[in-house]
């Protein structure tokens, strides 16, 4: 359960960036997260819900979009996302691509008063 570990470091980033704002309480936190990631939403809202209770962030809501995996391809430069099986470029079928999006995990925002 890699999304409890995930909720810690980010509840620790989110609660210093508070504090250096001068914010009291957490009400939000806006995540991007690669597909790659594989996160599954309602895990990662019950490992939320679980390092935020009794701190500053106690009731907040964790947003998360999903980036999708895309790749691009080598040989005819395409870029097409998959969602499940070996990635094979669309156009030319080769599978000499690069990752281009969904391994990222960001912090793009929280929200505080």
């Amino acid at each position: 359960m890699h999304e409890l570990s995930m909720c810690n470091a980010i509840i620790n980033r989110v609660r210093t960036a508070a504090e250096k704002n001068n914010c009291t309480r957490i009400l939000s936190v806006t995540l991007e997260i690669g597909a790659l990631h594989q996160i599954i939403p309602e895990i990662m809202d019950t490992a939320w819900q679980t390092v935020s209770n009794h701190t500053c962030a106690d009731g907040s809501t964790l947003i998360i979009k999903t980036i999708p995996l895309t790749l691009h391809c080598h040989d005819c430069n395409a870029e097409y996302c998959i969602h499940t099986g070996i990635p094979r470029c669309p156009t030319d079928g080769t599978h000499q691509s690069e990752i281009i999006h969904g391994k990222e995990m960001n912090i793009i925002s929280f929200e505080g008063e």
